[in-house]
């Protein structure tokens, strides 16, 4: 569980990255392109790759939704937390319990696991 929770924070910084990068391009090159072409630039080849720069780049951030990518990431980090501190609160006090209590709470401790697998996957 502590391999999930680490490789979601990793996850979760790559596509802030992207998120960013893409981000910049589209507003960096849109502005460019909107300059040059109200100024008297005349090479239209220059104009047309920037503008297709934008575009692309607008594209790629619809497209692969790198923001919600990452927050969906970064809630697994955040759950994956959470139930991590559950097990060790519950390991800690699993000499206090009885069989069937430590049973049923790894049960759940399961099927909290197995959803949470199944949301980062979505």
């Amino acid at each position: 569980m502590e391999k999930f929770k680490n490789d979601n924070k990793i996850w979760s910084q790559r596509w802030f990255s992207i998120y960013l990068i893409f981000g910049l391009i589209a507003v960096i090159f849109s502005s460019i392109s909107a300059i040059l072409t109200f100024s008297d630039f005349t090479n239209k080849i220059i104009l047309f790759f920037i503008t297709f720069l934008s575009t692309v780049s607008a594209y790629i951030l619809t497209f692969l939704n790198p923001s919600g990518r990452e927050e969906k990431r970064r809630q697994c980090v955040k759950r994956s937390s959470a139930l991590l501190e559950k097990v060790k609160t519950t390991k800690r006090l699993i000499g206090l319990k009885t069989e069937i209590d430590i049973l049923d709470k790894l049960s759940s401790f399961s099927e909290q696991f197995a959803s949470l697998i199944e949301d980062s996957l979505n």
